[in-house]
């Protein structure tokens, strides 16, 4: 259930925002998943590791924000859904790392994919929602439904490769690893507004909003290096 609510907030956020600002407020899950597992799960990191989720964190809030040409700034509009987004994440996560005390690997990921099928269609009962779904199925180009089918796919093999890692070890360092996404979501969004500026909304003809971004992205780099190290 919260997995399906976590990804009905995320594409609420993309329509309002940039990707390569939401993605980054996407992850800075691993600092509820750090508070978190060490008040439930008792997990302590070394010093280390506490710098490089600090340093991946400070680079999201970074990108979060707008920094326009007067001598003002506002906060991004995802932000506080985001914040809210992101601790759905880390209860999700941290309620795995414990199951995985009673039960396999294995036997979590049936249960965890049989409750996205059952909870999902339950959406259908919003309004709003359901209207939205059966204009899309009567208008949308048949191409569209295999780029959906496509995506879903390389995010569930993405899942079983994460909910693997958190059987392992520490929940609150697997957390901190995706934030590398970021960097790889920025070089993507600079090549996609270079050659085709109409297919993706980005902010690229700003010198210093690209500088941020790729500050923000080292900064997420060596954060993780401190984690894994």
């Amino acid at each position: 259930m919260i997995f399906g609510l976590v990804f009905v907030l995320y594409n609420k956020a993309l329509l309002v925002e940039e990707v390569s600002r939401v993605t980054p407020l996407f992850y800075l899950s691993p600092l509820f998943v750090l508070l978190l597992s060490s008040f439930f799960l008792g997990e302590h990191l070394p010093p280390k590791s506490y710098i490089g989720i600090g340093l991946m964190v400070l680079s999201a809030i970074l990108v979060s924000f707008r920094w326009p040409e007067r001598n003002s700034f506002s906060v991004s509009p995802a932000l506080f859904l985001i914040l809210f987004l992101d601790l759905l994440i880390a209860c999700k996560d941290v309620i795995a790392k414990f199951m995985f005390s009673y039960i396999d690997y294995w036997t979590y990921l049936f249960w965890f994919v049989l409750g996205n099928i059952v909870i999902r269609p339950f959406l259908l009962f919003l309004p709003d929602i359901k209207i939205r779904f059966i204009a899309d199925m009567k208008s949308l180009n048949p191409k569209l439904y295999l780029i959906c089918f496509i995506n879903s796919t390389l995010v569930w093999v993405g899942f079983v490769f994460y909910y693997d890692a958190i059987s392992r070890t520490y929940v609150s360092l697997v957390s901190a690893i995706p934030s590398t996404q970021p960097f790889f979501v920025f070089i993507f969004a600079i090549v996609l507004g270079v050659f085709y500026p109409k297919l993706i909304k980005e902010n690229i003809d700003e010198k210093s909003a690209v500088v941020i971004k790729g500050f923000a992205a080292v900064m997420v780099l060596v954060g993780t290096y401190l984690i894994v190290a």
